[in-house]
């Protein structure tokens, strides 16, 4: 664990704690105390100091803790995973994942507290707040090759409003193929890739992007309507037990998956379906086609209806709204 981490720890209750409490803990200087608390505060986070009295968090955080995380999984879960890697910081936690399992790491899972080169679809940047944003990767053998894996991502969207709603935070809609909503706003996304032959058993790495609180800072910067799942929850949200619901039930949607693809996630998927019969616009490729929402097919294709009757299935895209 890094010093920053743990000094992120030392502040996460919310009170004062003085740089030379944290300098003895750590067994260092207070100079290098004050280095690693502008390295923090160069992340994002926002820490109050005040003289004679320390510094102080500007809102409790609640760092990530790889056991808390564990002991909470589901049985399926618990027997799946086998090492969980928790990070300060990565470029990104699917590329991270991916290389550990490319270098036969006994790695499943993948979670960071920042990242630089967070990524949506199409290569978007994906802005989170450190230590206030669930970033997971998880890693999973696909038999039957990239060809078996359409609607992946939907199901992996079921599975995550799933979770989200086990800690309290209800109403969560979906936006094909890969948004997470609540009350219209987005509050999260899924990223699949893969990689594997033809034919033959593929490696998905399965990767969520949450925000748990959000930053005003931060919204200011994205372009469209965006929320946290703190926001719209009952209670305060735990992290840890967010994350440990999350790999819970994608895990178990994953065997499911594996068995029988998207057809048992999809009356559950069309009733989460945020433009079900609303007139959309949906960018695919360099055109724009427009006519209103009727769900999904069983393999994850939306389904359009046109202004002429005719039904459009379309298995690659964005929609506009």
């Amino acid at each position: 664990m890094t010093n920053a981490r743990r000094i992120v720890g030392f502040l996460a209750g919310g009170g004062f704690v003085s740089g030379e409490d944290m300098a003895a803990r750590l067994g260092v200087s207070r100079a290098a105390v004050s280095q690693q608390v502008a390295r923090l505060r160069d992340m994002g986070i926002p820490i109050h100091s005040v003289r004679g009295r320390g510094y102080r968090l500007a809102e409790s955080l609640e760092p990530l803790d790889a056991d808390v995380i564990r002991s909470a999984l589901g049985e399926r879960a618990l027997d799946r995973v086998r090492g969980i890697e928790l990070c300060e910081q990565v470029d990104s936690t699917n590329r991270y994942l991916a290389d550990a399992v490319a270098a036969g790491q006994r790695v499943d899972v993948c979670l960071a507290e920042f990242q630089s080169a967070g990524r949506g679809r199409r290569g978007r940047a994906w802005l989170a707040a450190p230590y206030g944003s669930v970033l997971l990767s998880l890693a999973h053998r696909l038999p039957g090759g990239p060809a078996a894996s359409a609607g992946l991502s939907l199901a992996a969207g079921v599975a995550v409003a799933r979770a989200v709603e086990r800690v309290g935070c209800h109403g969560v809609s979906l936006k094909w193929p890969n948004d997470l909503l609540l009350r219209g706003a987005k509050f999260g996304g899924i990223l699949v890739e893969i990689t594997g032959e033809l034919g033959g058993d593929c490696t998905c790495i399965v990767g969520v992007g949450a925000n748990v609180t959000l930053p005003a800072a931060l919204e200011a910067r994205c372009a469209y309507p965006v929320t946290s799942i703190s926001r719209h929850a009952e209670a305060p949200v735990s992290r840890n037990a967010l994350v440990a619901a999350m790999i819970t039930e994608l895990v178990d949607a994953l065997a499911v998956f594996d068995r029988h693809g998207f057809a048992p996630f999809r009356e559950e998927w069309d009733l989460r379906h945020a433009h079900r019969d609303r007139t959309v616009r949906v960018a695919v490729g360099d055109r724009v086609v427009e006519g209103r929402a009727r769900g999904v097919a069983d393999d994850g294709a939306l389904r359009l209806v046109e202004p002429s009757g005719k039904i459009l299935r379309i298995t690659t895209g964005e929609v506009m709204a």
